[in-house]
């Protein structure tokens, strides 16, 4: 996520289980709380960290995965605002470019 996106909802589909949109994310942006969860690995409080695989219009997605052990969690779904998609916001924002539609 590169233009400094402003995250509108994150969604952490577990491997396991219903989903929650319970996710907090730190300030420095390493890793998100799950408040009231654990990891099934380490049994510790759930702290994820996403590796990012993909994106639609407006949605990043990322393996979730545990920040203490590196168990994989899940899914995690950052979705984004975004004016035209994240692709055609990114060219701009980020590399200055726009289209022209005649």
């Amino acid at each position: 996520m590169d233009a400094g996106w402003v995250v509108t909802r994150i969604t952490l589909h577990f491997t396991k289980g219903p989903p929650t949109t319970n996710v907090v994310p730190v300030e420095s942006g390493d890793f998100a709380e799950v408040p009231g969860f654990e990891c099934d690995a380490c049994h510790s409080d759930l702290r994820v960290r996403g590796a990012l695989t993909g994106h639609s219009r407006d949605t990043y997605r990322a393996t979730a995965l545990c920040f203490n052990c590196g168990h994989q969690i899940g899914t995690l779904e950052a979705q984004v605002d975004t004016i035209f998609g994240i692709d055609e916001d990114e060219a701009m924002l980020v590399h200055g470019r726009a289209r022209v539609y005649r």
